[in-house]
């Protein structure tokens, strides 16, 4: 996630980057590293717009999570769809990231602390001033992160 942020400001003269287009990367490299049944795919909707990099690199690493998670955990071993969808308004910033697959566990507490991975995201969101959620739905799972932004870029 770091990587794809660097690489596209290095292609930039300015310090903003196309989230939507680290968001289209992210997906690429998630279902090629993690979807292992047939028909595993992400699909994205809505616009996150241009945001500055010291934002886009916590906000990729989480995603970059939470579509890892979707994976490994949510389609394990089967077909499905990891949406996620993006909101943006004048003030923040709202990222979905909802598979279609098993759902969490009914013994697990995403807040407890003991996924490291579920952790880091959290600090990652917060640490923006951000918040970050995890939603049983049926079926899946639904992670929810919003940021503070400026303007709509």
């Amino acid at each position: 996630a770091i990587a794809v942020v660097h690489e596209m400001l290095a292609e930039r003269t300015d310090e903003d980057v196309d989230l939507d287009d680290v968001l289209d990367r992210l997906a690429a490299m998630a279902v090629e590293v993690g979807a292992h049944g047939d028909g595993a795919r992400v699909e994205r909707h809505g616009r996150a717009g241009r945001v500055p990099a010291e934002l886009a690199t916590p906000v990729a690493m989480a995603v970059a999570e939470l579509l890892q998670n979707a994976f490994e955990h949510g389609l394990a071993n089967r077909s499905g769809t990891v949406v996620v969808r993006a909101h943006r308004d004048e003030h923040s910033l709202t990222l979905h990231v909802h598979d279609d697959g098993w759902g969490l566990p009914s013994d697990l507490d995403p807040y407890s602390g003991e996924s490291l991975g579920l952790r880091i995201v959290t600090t990652l969101v917060r640490d923006r001033g951000g918040e970050f959620s995890l939603v049983r739905t049926d079926p899946g799972t639904r992670a929810e992160l919003t940021v503070p932004v400026g303007a709509a870029g």
